[in-house]
């Protein structure tokens, strides 16, 4: 199969599931809801009448919340374990409604329900959970190689009077690490799949079939990757250059400010499952022979 004919099918996967994409939106929504309130009412009671404030009541961003963090002198003391605690809730979150969304892709029913979505989910919840607890330690060598590479440019760039050679090794630096992490993001992605489309194997097992299935296909597996991750570098493009465009409109209204987000979310989640659904008709395409599912029993 191309990488074309993957995309186009991956499209077609995902126009098919407007209901998972709702799905999605909403669980997103509620999370983002339940989190933004007490950090937003922390940061309103912190921030009192400042510049800050004035721009988190206008318009609830990550950005201004990072200016402020970078600028302020001292953190209020719950914000840090509140944010922390969002992000180690999101995580699980984020594998079960991966789960069942994969299994939707892999096995298209007739119709979509939430309760096939959801017994999806938690069916293969916990093999997606080994395999993310897996992949730490690769995405771990990843940040550390990136380190290296800084302590040692450091040592035999030290002496240099000019900045240029300096300056590309800090980009070589950057474009390694990134190579390195979306080498891993892409095998474990295809080891999801695989989990999934072959009834469960053990996580170890089903990492390895993904970087044989990687190398297997150098050219139609990164590209895809590649592709789609353009895709949503040019949702982001185009979303900074609207939202910057009215945050210099003078009176702006917030509640546009707040559509134009959600807009972004809807296309970002739009991107991710394109990610899922065009990577599993590759792999269906590609699929090599495998053994039948209860060989690799787990037990």
């Amino acid at each position: 199969m191309r990488v074309m004919t993957a995309l186009r099918a991956g499209v077609r996967a995902v126009g098919r599931m407007r209901g998972l994409w709702w799905v999605l939106y909403l669980c997103n929504l509620a999370f983002a809801g339940l989190l933004a309130a007490p950090v937003f009412g922390l940061l309103g009671r912190w921030l009192d009448y400042s510049l800050y404030a004035e721009e988190l009541r206008k318009k609830f961003e990550p950005q201004v919340i990072a200016e402020w963090l970078y600028a302020a002198p001292v953190v209020p003391p719950l914000l840090l374990p509140l944010l922390l605690a969002g992000a180690t809730l999101y995580l699980p979150l984020s594998i079960f409604l991966t789960s069942g969304t994969l299994a939707l892709f892999n096995a298209p029913p007739a119709r979509f329900t939430l309760a096939a979505f959801f017994q999806a989910c938690g069916r293969h919840f916990f093999g997606l959970l080994r395999l993310f607890l897996l992949s730490l330690p690769f995405y771990v060598l990843a940040l550390a190689v990136y380190a290296g590479l800084g302590r040692l440019a450091e040592g035999r760039l030290q002496d240099l009077t000019v900045e240029w050679p300096a300056a590309l090794v800090q980009w070589g630096r950057v474009v390694v690490a990134l190579s390195l992490l979306a080498a891993v993001n892409l095998v474990f992605d295809y080891a999801r799949i695989f989990y999934v489309a072959e009834g469960g194997p053990r996580a170890w097992r089903a990492a390895g079939h993904a970087a044989r299935f990687v190398l297997a296909h150098p050219l139609r597996a990164p590209g895809l990757y590649a592709l789609i991750a353009l895709i949503g570098l040019a949702v982001w493009g185009v979303y900074l250059l609207v939202a910057g465009t009215l945050g210099r409109l003078a009176g702006a209204p917030a509640v546009l400010l707040f559509l134009l987000q959600q807009l972004f979310i809807l296309a970002r989640l739009g991107v991710r499952l394109l990610f899922l659904s065009a990577q599993v008709q590759l792999y269906k395409g590609l699929r090599p022979a495998v053994a039948p599912p209860e060989f690799y029993a787990d037990y």
